[in-house]
């Protein structure tokens, strides 16, 4: 299997340029949604929702490579443009312009931002898709050679009858079964193009392999970090159970401090109301105070 590579900067933008096609592979990093009615751009908010980081770092990179991206498509359109009839629908009330952000700009945007970890993940991916392809190149220089007959007959015309004899066994002229050389080379011909056909399809298999198998790596490290986040989670959930368990403590220690309070209160007023002293007129027979 091939190793993942990793980049951290940006790529440079003869690079870019390489890889502005694969947009094919963003669906495959993480789904794209908020695609506006035309069903190819979305909003400056989307793509920065894609890529997990603040519209206005989106804004500083398309202002910066202004020229890359209005090649990519990205564009303004206001009320006043006819078009601006098909994204109203889905945009916020009062709203009168819109920047468009196609695909290849999203993609774009993947290649450019470094404080995006789904931008990295982007990169990656292009990065260890282009080793699979070059481990690759030499199989399919090879059998896009042996398409064409008229060359592969050229190269291969030096062949002796032993060789052919080898290689077609039906055909031996030892046996008397063939005598016309053309007909030799056509049979030939005929079982080398199944060949070929057969290690075009296991060459191609080959190459689908390793890409879910890079694919499947990359959900892998999805998951982990799915993982982090939810154990991040309960760690909090947990936490705020222990700091919720001791201000209950609290409060019903506190609680009981009023309680307390308000009883010795009262027992202090009834001690002051037992400890008055009664004057007793002793000719009339009031209690005065």
């Amino acid at each position: 299997m091939t190793n993942v590579m990793t980049l951290e900067k940006s790529f440079i933008i003869e690079d870019r340029n390489k890889y502005i096609n694969r947009i094919d592979i963003l669906g495959k990093i993480k789904p794209v949604t908020s695609i506006l009615p035309d069903g190819e751009n979305m909003t400056i908010k989307a793509a920065a929702k894609y890529y997990e980081v603040d519209r206005s770092v989106i804004e500083r990179q398309l202002a910066r490579h202004k020229d890359e991206f209005e090649q990519d498509g990205v564009r303004t359109v206001t009320k006043h443009d006819s078009e601006f009839e098909l994204y109203a629908p889905v945009l916020t009330s009062g709203q009168h312009v819109v920047k468009l952000v196609s695909r290849r700009a999203l993609l774009r945007l993947g290649m450019l931002l470094t404080m995006s970890q789904v931008a990295q993940k982007v990169r990656d991916y292009l990065v260890n898709l282009d080793v699979l392809m070059e481990e690759e190149e030499p199989k399919q220089t090879k059998r896009e050679r042996n398409r064409n007959h008229s060359t592969f007959y050229m190269e291969h015309r030096g062949l002796s009858k032993d060789v052919i004899t080898n290689l077609q066994p039906s055909y031996s002229v030892e046996e008397g079964i063939h005598s016309n050389t053309d007909q030799i080379l056509k049979g030939l011909m005929a079982q080398l193009e199944t060949y070929k056909v057969n290690i075009g399809l296991v060459n191609d298999m080959s190459l689908r392999i390793k890409e879910l198998e890079y694919e499947l790596n990359l959900k892998t490290i999805l998951a982990d970090d799915q993982q982090n986040v939810i154990e991040a989670q309960e760690k909090t959930i947990n936490r705020l159970k222990r700091d919720n368990k001791n201000l209950n403590a609290d409060v019903k220690a506190i609680q009981k401090i009023v309680f307390r309070n308000m009883m010795d209160k009262e027992r202090i007023q009834l001690e002051e109301k037992d400890t008055r002293t009664y004057k007793i007129d002793a000719s009339s027979g009031l209690i005065n105070n």
